[in-house]
Formats: C-alpha cells, sequence, structure tokens
C-alpha cells in the first residue's frame, strides 16, 4: 500500500524481488531519490540455505542503488542485535536491547558491509515504544523490526519509535 500523495514521487512501480523483498524509489527534492525496501526475512526455523539467500538478495538490491540516492530498509528480521554498540561500531546505536543472535549477526554484518545503522538503536525510549513482538510463553517483548538507513543519511531520521496500534492483524506492533 502506498499513501497517495507519494505516487505522484514514485520513479518506478513497486519492485518484488523475491518472496520477502519488495524495493520501490520514490523522487525527493531536486535530483535525488530514497530507494524503500520492504523485507520479512525467513524465522530462526528455515534452512541456512534459505537464510543466506535473503541475505544474499538483500546484498544484490542494496549494491544496486545509485550512491547519489538514499537507502531506508524496514524489516522484520527475526532478529535480536544486542546492545554491544562497541563491537559493531556504526552499525548499532548504544539503545538496544539484550542479547544478540545469528539472525542478529547476519543483519549487523549486512549493515557494517553497506554501512547501514540500526536506527531503532539510536534513541533511548522507554521500551514499550522500542520492543515490537512479545514471547507466546516468556511474555518478555522483543525488538525484532527494524529500520535500517545509510550512516551519511542519520541526521534525516528524527526518531524511530514503535506505533502500537497496527490496524490489521499481527503480532507485532
Amino acid at each position: 500500500m502506498i499513501k497517495n500523495s507519494v505516487v505522484f514521487r514514485l520513479q518506478t512501480l513497486p519492485k518484488g524481488h523475491s518472496d520477502w523483498l519488495m524495493s520501490l524509489q520514490v523522487l525527493l527534492k531536486g535530483k535525488q531519490s530514497i530507494v524503500l525496501i520492504s523485507a520479512y526475512a525467513p524465522t530462526l526455523d528455515p534452512e541456512p540455505a534459505e537464510k543466506k539467500k535473503f541475505y544474499t538478495d538483500l546484498h544484490r538490491i542494496l549494491s544496486d542503488v545509485p550512491t547519489k540516492d538514499c537507502v531506508a530498509v524496514q524489516c522484520d528480521f527475526s532478529a535480536r542485535v544486542g546492545s554491544d554498540s562497541e563491537s559493531w561500531n556504526g552499525a548499532l546505536g548504544k539503545h538496544g536491547l539484550r542479547k544478540c543472535n545469528d539472525n542478529g549477526r547476519l543483519l549487523l554484518k549486512l549493515c557494517t558491509e553497506h554501512s547501514l545503522i540500526i536506527t531503532n538503536t539510536m534513541f533511548q525510549l522507554r521500551n514499550k515504544h522500542k520492543t515490537t513482538w512479545q514471547h507466546p510463553w516468556s511474555k518478555h517483548w522483543h525488538l525484532l523490526d527494524y529500520i535500517l538507513e545509510q550512516q551519511r543519511d542519520r541526521k534525516e531520521v528524527l526518531i524511530t519509535k514503535i506505533m502500537p496500534s497496527a490496524e490489521c492483524f499481527t503480532d507485532h506492533r
């Protein structure tokens, strides 16, 4: 779904790259554009080859974006990136949560390779404004959904905050 006020700024029609990845290019001021990538990563359960294909496809899409254009990726990565901002300097802000898992390491590696920052970890917010999914048994809230942006564009992001009132069925907020 694309907001009507944005449709006239589309450079091309939205493009589906795989079952997990879609992108669209929106004209900004001047000749600059932003490439918006929407993704839904494989969970912890699938075969390693499936995850590898997802990250290979995402890497290819990011590599194809012209350097003059901005990039923003929004995704349910099913990843926990943790809070070790010193080890992942530049990719992870100082306000991550808990420990990193295998999917988190894949995401952080991708961010490092493409100079992306996980904007959800840049801002000091209450957990209810940061966490996006509640584990069904432990009832602990986790940060699994992320907004990534090129580090050079960091000043464009004023805040990344959870909006807890989705207008459709979802187990995420």
